[in-house]
Protein backbone atom coordinates (compact mmCIF):
# COMPACT_ATOMS: atom_id res chain seq x y z
CA UNK A 1 0.00 0.00 0.00
CA UNK A 2 1.04 3.61 -0.96
CA UNK A 3 1.96 6.21 2.03
CA UNK A 4 0.20 8.62 -0.20
CA UNK A 5 -2.85 7.07 1.50
CA UNK A 6 -1.38 8.49 4.84
CA UNK A 7 -3.00 11.95 4.62
CA UNK A 8 -6.60 10.30 3.93
CA UNK A 9 -6.58 7.95 7.14
CA UNK A 10 -5.09 10.99 9.20
CA UNK A 11 -7.84 13.49 7.83
CA UNK A 12 -10.34 11.10 8.19
CA UNK A 13 -9.07 10.23 12.28
CA UNK A 14 -9.07 14.68 12.94
CA UNK A 15 -12.78 14.75 11.37
CA UNK A 16 -13.84 11.30 13.31
CA UNK A 17 -12.34 13.08 16.61
CA UNK A 18 -14.73 15.60 17.97
CA UNK A 19 -17.68 13.58 16.54
CA UNK A 20 -16.79 10.80 18.88
CA UNK A 21 -16.36 13.18 21.87
CA UNK A 22 -19.53 14.60 21.07
CA UNK A 23 -21.72 11.60 20.75
CA UNK A 24 -20.24 10.12 23.48
CA UNK A 25 -21.24 13.28 26.07
CA UNK A 26 -24.41 12.90 24.22
CA UNK A 27 -24.80 8.83 24.96
CA UNK A 28 -23.96 9.87 28.83
CA UNK A 29 -26.45 12.48 28.96
CA UNK A 30 -29.34 11.76 31.28
CA UNK A 31 -32.21 12.47 28.99
CA UNK A 32 -30.99 10.07 26.29
CA UNK A 33 -30.58 7.08 29.50
CA UNK A 34 -33.68 8.59 30.90
CA UNK A 35 -36.20 8.43 28.08
CA UNK A 36 -34.23 5.71 25.62
CA UNK A 37 -35.59 2.21 25.49
CA UNK A 38 -33.04 -0.33 26.37
CA UNK A 39 -32.85 -1.82 22.94
CA UNK A 40 -32.34 1.64 21.04
CA UNK A 41 -29.68 2.08 23.64
CA UNK A 42 -27.85 -0.69 22.68
CA UNK A 43 -27.98 -0.06 18.97
CA UNK A 44 -26.74 3.41 19.64
CA UNK A 45 -23.90 2.42 21.88
CA UNK A 46 -23.03 -0.48 19.44
CA UNK A 47 -22.80 2.09 17.01
CA UNK A 48 -20.59 4.62 18.95
CA UNK A 49 -18.67 1.57 20.14
CA UNK A 50 -18.09 0.32 16.18
CA UNK A 51 -17.88 4.29 15.25
CA UNK A 52 -14.81 4.33 17.74
CA UNK A 53 -13.06 1.11 16.58
CA UNK A 54 -13.37 3.14 12.75
CA UNK A 55 -11.55 6.03 14.29
CA UNK A 56 -8.40 3.89 16.14
CA UNK A 57 -8.39 1.92 12.85
CA UNK A 58 -7.49 4.71 10.85
CA UNK A 59 -4.16 5.81 13.81
CA UNK A 60 -3.85 2.11 13.19
CA UNK A 61 -3.74 1.92 9.44
CA UNK A 62 -1.33 5.45 9.46
CA UNK A 63 1.10 3.46 12.03
CA UNK A 64 1.19 0.54 9.49
CA UNK A 65 1.97 2.62 6.53
CA UNK A 66 4.45 4.33 8.09
CA UNK A 67 5.92 1.42 9.52
CA UNK A 68 4.44 -1.97 7.93
CA UNK A 69 5.75 -4.15 11.02
CA UNK A 70 4.47 -7.22 11.85
CA UNK A 71 3.22 -5.85 15.67
CA UNK A 72 1.75 -2.90 13.37
CA UNK A 73 -0.31 -5.62 11.18
CA UNK A 74 -1.89 -7.41 14.03
CA UNK A 75 -2.88 -4.41 15.75
CA UNK A 76 -4.43 -3.47 12.45
CA UNK A 77 -5.98 -6.90 11.81
CA UNK A 78 -7.67 -7.07 15.45
CA UNK A 79 -9.13 -3.79 15.08
CA UNK A 80 -11.00 -4.33 11.48
CA UNK A 81 -11.61 -8.35 12.94
CA UNK A 82 -13.35 -6.09 15.63
CA UNK A 83 -14.91 -3.75 13.08
CA UNK A 84 -16.34 -6.76 11.83
CA UNK A 85 -18.18 -8.37 14.44
CA UNK A 86 -19.31 -4.72 15.81
CA UNK A 87 -21.14 -4.68 12.64
CA UNK A 88 -22.45 -7.78 12.82
CA UNK A 89 -23.65 -7.37 16.82
CA UNK A 90 -25.52 -3.89 15.45
CA UNK A 91 -27.11 -5.31 12.69
CA UNK A 92 -28.65 -7.77 15.26
CA UNK A 93 -29.41 -5.34 17.64
CA UNK A 94 -30.86 -3.00 14.55
CA UNK A 95 -33.41 -6.20 13.66
CA UNK A 96 -34.31 -6.35 17.68
CA UNK A 97 -35.11 -2.75 18.23
CA UNK A 98 -37.04 -2.37 14.88
CA UNK A 99 -39.69 -5.45 15.80
CA UNK A 100 -40.82 -3.37 18.76
CA UNK A 101 -44.00 -1.87 18.77
CA UNK A 102 -43.62 0.94 20.97
CA UNK A 103 -46.93 3.43 21.28
CA UNK A 104 -45.36 6.45 20.67
CA UNK A 105 -43.97 4.80 17.50
CA UNK A 106 -47.20 6.17 16.43
CA UNK A 107 -46.35 9.64 16.26
CA UNK A 108 -42.87 9.51 15.30
CA UNK A 109 -42.50 9.95 11.68
CA UNK A 110 -39.27 9.55 9.69
CA UNK A 111 -39.02 10.91 6.32
CA UNK A 112 -37.82 8.96 3.15
CA UNK A 113 -34.42 9.37 2.57
CA UNK A 114 -33.16 11.86 -0.18
CA UNK A 115 -30.11 9.81 -0.54
CA UNK A 116 -29.89 7.32 -3.86
CA UNK A 117 -30.32 3.67 -2.98
CA UNK A 118 -26.89 3.08 -4.53
CA UNK A 119 -25.19 5.51 -2.60
CA UNK A 120 -27.38 5.12 0.83
CA UNK A 121 -25.67 1.54 0.35
CA UNK A 122 -22.86 1.27 -1.61
CA UNK A 123 -20.30 2.12 1.82
CA UNK A 124 -16.68 1.44 1.00
CA UNK A 125 -15.16 -1.77 2.81
CA UNK A 126 -12.00 -2.45 4.81
CA UNK A 127 -11.85 -5.89 2.88
CA UNK A 128 -9.39 -3.64 0.66
CA UNK A 129 -6.78 -3.01 3.00
CA UNK A 130 -7.23 -6.24 4.64
CA UNK A 131 -6.85 -8.12 1.60
CA UNK A 132 -3.55 -6.24 0.98
CA UNK A 133 -2.49 -6.68 4.18
CA UNK A 134 -2.35 -10.44 3.81
CA UNK A 135 -0.41 -10.08 0.90
CA UNK A 136 2.70 -7.67 1.20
Amino acid sequence: MSKSLIPYYQKTADVTGPWITKQKTFLNSWDFNFFTHKDLKGVMLTQYEKYEIDYISNFLMVQYLKNPTEKNVQELTDAITKQSKLADTLEEKIEIAEKRQEFIYRFIHVPESKCPDDQFYNHPSFSGPVAMLSTR
